[in-house]
C-alpha cells in the first residue's frame, strides 16, 4: 500500500505552499509516536486528565430484551468532555507543543470535537480557533458556550451549507495562512496524509482497551465489533486493534429518514468517489462534484460474544 493511501482512498492533494509544512508535520509525528517520553506523557494525560481507561459495560438488560448476542458498550461518553474526541486532541495538542506551535486550529460540527480541542488548548495554554458552521452554531448552542468558556475563539462559517464541510474548508484556509505558528487538529479521519493516520493512531486506544477488557471479562474474543461511522475517528479507533483477530467488523452509518437526498449521511451506501479537503474518498456529491445536503444521525455501538448472533440497537435521529 502506497504511503498515505488506503486502497483507492487517501492521498495528499494540497497547495505547494502547504506541502513543506505537512511534510514537517509527518516527520515530527513519525518521530514522536515512537518516542518513549512522548508516549509516557500522552499516556499520563489519557489516564489522569481524560479519565482512561473508559468502562466496558455489559448491557445485561438490553441483551435480555433483544435476545441473542451478549452486548457490551465501550463507554467513551464517560471520558472528560463527554466523548472519544479527547483521545485525539490530547495527542495532537501534545505534538503541537513539541513542534513549538502556539495556536490550535480545528473544525467542529456537533461541537464535541470543538469542546475537546478547546479543553486541550486550555490545558496546554495555547490559543485556539474553532471553525463552526452557522447552522451548527444555532443547533449546538450549549457546546458553543462551553468552547467560549474554555477560552476558544469560535469562528462562524457563513458560506455554502454552513455546516461541517464548510467548517473544514475554513479551517484548512486558516491553516494555509497560519501554519508557521499553528497546527490543524482535525477531528475526523479525513484530509491529506498524515492527518487520517494520526487520527486513527491516537483513537486506537479505544479498541486496544476494549480488546483487553473483553478478554479479561470473558476470557474469549468477541464474535463481532460494531461501531457508528461518521467521520471515522471512533470507528477506526475501535476497529484497528481487532483487524488481525478472527472477528467480524460492522460499521453503521446514519440513514436518517431514508434514501432521499438530504435525509441521510450514508456516504458508503450513496456516495461516489471524489476529492475533497486534500484526499480522495466516497462523497455525497452531485454530478458536478458539489456537496449534497445531508441529515445527521446517531447510532449505538455493541460487541457480541460467541454465543449469539450480532445484535445492536440503532437510534437514527435526523437533527
Amino acid at each position: 500500500m502506497a504511503k498515505g493511501r488506503y486502497g483507492v482512498h487517501g492521498g495528499q492533494y494540497i497547495p505547494e505552499t502547504l506541502m513543506d509544512e505537512v511534510l514537517k508535520l509527518e516527520k515530527a509525528y513519525e518521530f514522536y509516536k515512537n518516542d518513549p517520553a512522548f508516549n509516557e506523557e500522552l499516556n499520563t494525560l489519557l489516564k489522569e486528565y481524560a479519565g482512561r481507561p473508559s468502562l466496558l459495560y455489559y448491557a445485561e438488560k438490553m441483551t435480555k430484551d433483544l435476545g441473542g448476542a451478549k452486548i457490551y458498550f465501550k463507554r467513551e461518553d464517560l471520558n472528560h468532555t463527554g466523548s472519544h474526541k479527547i483521545n485525539n486532541v490530547l495527542g495532537q495538542a501534545l505534538l503541537a507543543k513539541k513542534m513549538g506551535k502556539t495556536r490550535l486550529i480545528a473544525e467542529t460540527g456537533a461541537g464535541q470535537h470543538g469542546v475537546a480541542i478547546a479543553t486541550a488548548a486550555a490545558y496546554f495554554g495555547t490559543e485556539c480557533d474553532v471553525y463552526m458552521g452557522e447552522v451548527d452554531i444555532e443547533k449546538q448552542h450549549p457546546n458553543v458556550i462551553r468552547m467560549k468558556m474554555l477560552g476558544a475563539n469560535v469562528v462562524p462559517v457563513t458560506h455554502g451549507l454552513k455546516t461541517l464541510k464548510e467548517a473544514v474548508d475554513a479551517a484548512f484556509d486558516a491553516y494555509l495562512n497560519e501554519y508557521k505558528d499553528a497546527i490543524y487538529c482535525i477531528g475526523s479521519a479525513l484530509g491529506p496524509h498524515p492527518f487520517p493516520k494520526m487520527v486513527r493512531d491516537f483513537q486506537s486506544v479505544i479498541g486496544i482497551e476494549a480488546r483487553e477488557q473483553f478478554l479479561e471479562m470473558t476470557g474469549i474474543m468477541p464474535d463481532a465489533v460494531c461501531a457508528c461511522v461518521g467521520g471515522g475517528s471512533n470507528s477506526l479507533g475501535m476497529f484497528t486493534p481487532f483487524l488481525s483477530d478472527p472477528v467480524e467488523i460492522y460499521g453503521i452509518e446514519p440513514l436518517g429518514r431514508g434514501d432521499n437526498i438530504g435525509d441521510h449521511a450514508a456516504t458508503m451506501k450513496h456516495g461516489t468517489k471524489g476529492r475533497l479537503h486534500g484526499f480522495e474518498s466516497y462523497l455525497l456529491q452531485d454530478e458536478s462534484g458539489e456537496p449534497l445536503p445531508f441529515g445527521a444521525g446517531n447510532t449505538y455501538i455493541a460487541i457480541s460474544s460467541p454465543d449469539g448472533s450480532v445484535t445492536w440497537s440503532a437510534a437514527e435521529a435526523v437533527q
